[in-house]
């Protein structure tokens, strides 16, 4: 790749790395764009800081709860809450007992066997990467309460990307815009599939093994391993437990 060692603004998401490693790796059926998978292609974002990278993003759009975060062009929807709105407000900057000192980090990072250690990073790009990836939250915005489980809150993340300052009220054409989009995945979306409990995937009845409980034939043999506490092997574990 020509283009390394630098930080991007460009919006990905976690769904689009399938395609986009599908597609370095030779993959091109079924990860077009414009295919039924959930993510896209961005392996032009990775390689050119003109390409365009995605517009928009569905971060969530829950259908138990009710909530949904929504992002398109720079703005993000936000509506309903989980915990009751505890988390709702401004968390505020990480503590300096979170925050790892530069000594440390670039110790961390190029430790023996690391990548940051095959690449030969300097101290000086490491500092330089680390202060343009650090989100700096600007000082000089009226904070304006977002409270999510009464209304709709609406942010421009372009000047305000630690969203404290709630603009739904001064932008409804756009907050509409937005809600609609939402709306449109919802009627789109695949409903959740979530069963209900089922006790015999208890892993404790396969000498704490997470396994293939409904495959009568795996289930019984591991049964019996597991009553004689004699080891065995699965797939998800290859050593004996």
């Amino acid at each position: 790749m020509g283009r390394c060692r630098v930080v991007s603004e460009q919006w990905i998401h976690v769904s689009d790395w399938l395609p986009t490693l599908g597609f370095a790796a030779g993959i091109t059926d079924g990860i077009s764009q414009g295919s039924p998978i959930d993510g896209q292609n961005q392996w032009d974002t990775l390689l050119s800081e003109s390409a365009g990278g995605r517009t928009v993003v569905m971060n969530n759009a829950d259908e138990k709860f009710s909530y949904s975060s929504y992002m398109k062009n720079g703005w993000k929807y936000v509506n309903g809450s989980t915990f009751n709105g505890v988390f709702d407000g401004w968390l505020g900057l990480l503590s300096e007992n979170d925050d790892l000192s530069t000594e440390e980090y670039y110790s961390w990072l190029t430790a023996p066997g690391t990548i940051g250690e095959s690449i030969g990073l300097s101290r000086d790009r490491v500092e330089t990467l680390r202060s343009s990836a650090t989100l700096a939250c600007p000082t000089d915005l009226q904070e304006t309460l977002c409270k999510p489980l009464e209304k709709p809150c609406l942010f421009n993340l372009l000047k305000d990307p630690c969203e404290q300052q709630n603009l739904a009220s001064a932008h409804p054409d756009i907050l509409t815009e937005l809600q609609t989009d939402v709306l449109h995945y919802r009627r789109r979306s695949a409903r959740p599939r979530n069963q209900p409990h089922d006790g015999r995937s208890d892993p404790a009845l396969y000498n704490f093994t997470w396994t293939w409980w409904l495959d009568e034939n795996n289930t019984v043999s591991i049964l019996e391993q597991a009553q004689k506490k004699e080891p065995f092997y699965t797939a998800l574990d290859l050593k004996a437990v």
